[in-house]
Formats: C-alpha cells, sequence, structure tokens
C-alpha cells in the first residue's frame, strides 16, 4: 500500500537481538542494514504518496475553477468564448507548475523498480 510507513526495529525485535548471542559488530550491522531497508522502503513509499497529494490539491483548485464558471453561467446565461479560454489555460498552467506529470512519472518508475 502505498501510505504504508515502516518505522523501524519494533522493542520485540531488540529484545530478541539482546537475547542472541551475536557479536556487537554482527548486531550493529544487521541492524544498519535494517534501517537501509527501512529507509529505502519509506523514501519510496513518499514518492509514491507525492502525486497523490498534488493531484488532490489540483483538482480542488479545478472544482473552485469549474465552480466559478457555473455559477457565472447559471447568472449571466452565457459564458464568453474569452473567460472560457482563459479557464482552460489557467488550468494547464497549474498543472504544468505543479509538476504532477513529473511527479506521477517517477512513482511509475519507482513502483517498477519495487515490484
Amino acid at each position: 500500500m502505498a501510505s504504508e510507513l515502516d518505522v523501524g526495529v519494533s522493542s520485540h525485535n531488540l529484545r530478541t537481538l539482546l537475547e542472541t548471542d551475536f557479536s556487537k559488530a554482527d548486531a550493529d550491522e544487521l541492524l544498519v542494514k535494517n534501517y537501509i531497508v527501512r529507509i529505502n522502503f519509506n523514501r519510496s513509499t513518499n514518492i509514491r504518496n507525492i502525486p497523490l497529494y498534488s493531484s488532490t490539491v489540483l483538482f480542488l483548485i479545478y472544482g473552485v475553477i469549474l465552480l466559478g464558471l457555473g455559477v457565472f453561467s447559471a447568472v449571466f446565461d452565457e459564458l464568453p468564448t474569452w473567460m472560457i479560454a482563459a479557464s482552460g489555460a489557467l488550468i494547464l498552467a497549474i498543472t504544468w507548475k505543479s509538476h504532477v506529470i513529473r511527479q506521477s512519472k517517477r512513482a511509475v518508475y519507482d513502483y517498477r523498480e519495487w515490484r
């Protein structure tokens, strides 16, 4: 699941590690390897979530713009062509500036890499 974060070694795992007869160097190596895996997992989770956050904000902005057009149309019975074109250009500009397309490509690449 993309929203899952892995926070680290549990207290049970640490207790088990202390009860084993690993040397200090072996225990340190095991902990470091464990945290490398967890850090990479969390990085991957963040990369996959970023486009979802950006898309949510974008859809809210689109909704406000389109609601404004709908209210204008309901009050004045007709939308001027320039207003439709300006709204479309604004939506495209906001989408471009948000980098959501690049974020989505990065998330897909990351998903394929970790699959």
